[in-house]
């Protein structure tokens, strides 16, 4: 009897482990539901860790870098020393390397002025002038200078591509050499707005009379 009693409290004491194990692991399983937005646990830290950083030999991996550009703009000699700045003796040539370095040029407006020419008819008096194909107004007097149409669409980039203010796209044409207001950044961007309605009713017409229209939500 005695040793039945033994066995039953050895068995119960082996079942109320058991039950505590499991509550444990259940508590893990409803605390890792509520994390999924975390990474995944990779459990305990391991006993004999991998080296940090790159494998040595061939597992080191590809090497990234710079791929140098297909033709130069321009080829500069570098010459070294011909004599050794540490004890003077004369120097050899061993080699010759290349280095390439892309770089932006130097921003330098251009100025154009036109010389309009401007004529009365002898007939009906009428006022006529000439136009350049590169001009962007017929305006004259207070009105006669003015910004060329792509420094302009530089502004209305820097606003509307990059989100940039008018007054900082103003600032860094400005930097580039070209001093415009914000407020005739803005008004180009308002001119350009309104040649484009054409465009934006061709567009909303099309898609009216398409027989289908898929959005895409891929980004």
């Amino acid at each position: 009897m005695a040793a039945s009693v033994a066995d039953l409290r050895q068995a119960l004491t082996a079942r109320d482990g058991l039950i505590a194990e499991l509550h444990r692991l259940l508590e893990e399983a409803r605390r890792a539901g509520k994390r999924q937005s975390a990474p995944f646990s990779k459990g305990g830290p391991s006993e004999d860790p991998a080296r940090p950083g790159r494998k040595k030999g061939k597992g080191h991996g590809r090497h990234g870098h710079r791929m140098a550009p297909a033709n130069p703009d321009r080829v500069l000699d570098v010459a070294a020393p011909l004599l050794c700045p540490g004890c003077g003796g004369a120097t050899e040539l061993e080699r010759i390397a290349e280095q390439w370095q892309t770089e932006l040029p130097e921003p330098l407006p251009v100025t154009t002025l036109f010389k309009v020419h401007v004529r009365r008819c002898r007939s009906c008096a009428r006022r006529v002038q000439g136009r350049h194909p590169e001009q962007t107004s017929d305006a004259l007097g207070a009105a006669g200078s003015q910004v060329g149409p792509r420094a302009m669409a530089w502004g209305e980039w820097l606003h509307y591509g990059l989100g940039l203010s008018f007054a900082k796209a103003s600032a860094v044409l400005g930097r580039l050499g070209i001093n415009v207001t914000p407020g005739a950044i803005c008004s180009s961007s308002a001119s350009t707005g309104t040649d484009l309605v054409p465009t934006h009713n061709a567009i909303v017409a099309h898609l009216r009379s398409a027989p289908a229209v898929t959005m895409d939500e891929t980004g």
